[in-house]
């Protein structure tokens, strides 16, 4: 059966979700508005550049000034220029978050919701549309993509109710979903911990990128999965598929440490061949304190979608 106990969790934290919400509003910055950048040129209100005439362009863009101080061409004919503007997007954002039963451990609930609620506020400052997919070897629930000043409120008030963690998660299988829902070229921010294959996060990196899509990968993981502890005799429970085990942290240490950061390497090396993004967050303080980086991973993206 799901755990009740991420779900109490996130009541916990989120009670007042208002406050929540303003919290994560607070801490995003206002210097992300109004930025639409796009590589189609339209009559849009940032000037791009300056070309040639051609027939068909619209007169009204004529560049008069720089038309007047071009000389003639060899045949007497003059030059005339125009100016072209960048066209403003609004883009689909979809959130990936994974609700299995590794994400149970510690504090990764709070943190996968947080992540959440700031790059939903993100989208909204953008004007971009912002839906969510929670999924664990499928989709759990989904909100489409909608541009409402209410979609992170409505995002946090669904995961509130409905957040539970357990059983296993498939990225591949969310990777294809994820396709099938998005109908025109979208940023798409899995959220989920480094309970997964490296193949599993190159093959999504690179169904998105074969979509048209950018992803991000923001990751989620406590210090002790990333740095074994060393207590001696150890038992473990494995969260997914509730498998026991009893370990020697002090001889497995060295060995462990070395596998986990051979795996993060991997990840980003998979992820970044297809123009993948990762992230790796180790606790809620975390989400707060690199809200710059998230930002600028986010423009990035939005850059990165009309290349």
């Amino acid at each position: 059966m799901p755990n009740e106990a991420p779900r109490q969790r996130i009541l916990e934290i989120c009670r007042n979700r208002k406050k929540t919400l303003l919290e994560v509003k607070s801490k995003v910055k206002t210097m992300l508005q109004g930025e639409h950048p796009s590589n189609f040129v339209g009559l849009g209100i940032e000037y791009e550049r300056t070309r040639e005439y051609t027939f068909g362009d619209d007169y009204r863009r004529i560049e008069w000034s720089l038309t007047a101080r071009t000389p003639p061409k060899p045949d007497g004919e003059n030059t005339l220029f125009i100016k072209q503007y960048r066209e403003e997007k609004n883009l689909n954002v979809l959130l990936l978050l994974d609700q299995s039963g590794s994400m149970e451990y510690r504090n990764k609930v709070p943190t996968a919701v947080r992540l959440a609620l700031v790059i939903a506020d993100l989208a909204q400052r953008r004007g971009d549309y912002v839906g969510l997919i929670s999924f664990r070897d499928k989709v759990v629930f989904f909100i489409p993509p909608a541009r409402s000043v209410e979609q992170a409120y409505r995002i946090l008030s669904t995961l509130c109710r409905t957040y539970r963690t357990g059983g296993t998660s498939n990225l591949r299988t969310m990777a294809i979903e994820a396709v099938r829902v998005l109908r025109s070229r979208s940023i798409v921010n899995l959220i989920t911990d480094i309970n997964h294959e490296a193949s599993d996060f190159t093959f999504f990196a690179q169904l998105m990128w074969a979509a048209g899509h950018m992803a991000n990968v923001l990751l989620i993981a406590d210090e002790s999965e990333i740095n074994l502890p060393n207590v001696g005799w150890l038992t473990l429970t494995e969260s997914e598929e509730l498998q026991k085990i009893t370990i020697d942290t002090s001889e497995l240490k060295n060995d462990y440490d070395n596998e986990i950061r051979s795996l993060l390497k991997n990840i980003n090396a998979g992820c970044g061949y297809f123009g993948g993004k990762v992230l790796l967050f180790n606790n809620l303080r975390e989400v707060d304190a690199r809200i710059p980086k998230i930002a600028s991973l986010y423009r990035q993206a939005r850059e990165g979608v009309y290349r």
